[in-house]
């Protein structure tokens, strides 16, 4: 343990007001405000106190709000999508949602969406879809 010594000064009844409701803002004692003070002057570190460290997490909390928020907005519906400001979504499919495909393969109308086929050079793309009886890949449009 460091050992302390007491050090006195006369200040006006002003400043030793403020003083005192610093530190109470702080939750320390006007002397602790004081010897911080002192020990921050000198260029010593300088433990925060509660109030600065609850201040410290209150931005933590809200810049992780914002990234929250932020994220959330990401989160779109399959048709929002496409109007994505990234290359990718610049793409516009020439199939519709709603379209069914039969298999080539097996002619099964149990198919399912499977992606999304190359981009060609005019911007669009094909659909993707796979057979649930015969496992055939293919692409329309």
């Amino acid at each position: 343990m460091s050992q302390t010594v007491m050090v006195g000064t006369r200040v006006s009844p002003d400043t030793e007001q403020r003083i005192k409701q610093l530190a109470e803002q702080m939750g320390i004692t006007p002397a602790r405000l004081i010897g911080n003070a002192i020990a921050q002057y000198l260029g010593d570190d300088v433990a925060p106190s509660p109030v600065d460290r609850l201040s410290e997490l209150e931005q933590t909390v809200s810049a992780l709000n914002r990234r929250i928020s932020g994220l959330s907005q990401l989160k779109k519906s399959p048709e929002n999508r496409l109007q994505d400001t990234s290359k990718e979504s610049r793409v516009s499919l020439d199939v519709s949602d709603s379209v069914k495909a039969d298999c080539p393969k097996c002619q099964s109308d149990r198919t399912r969406r499977e992606g999304r086929g190359k981009v060609r050079t005019n911007g669009t793309r094909s659909q993707r879809f796979l057979c649930r009886d015969c496992g055939n890949l293919f692409a329309i449009g």
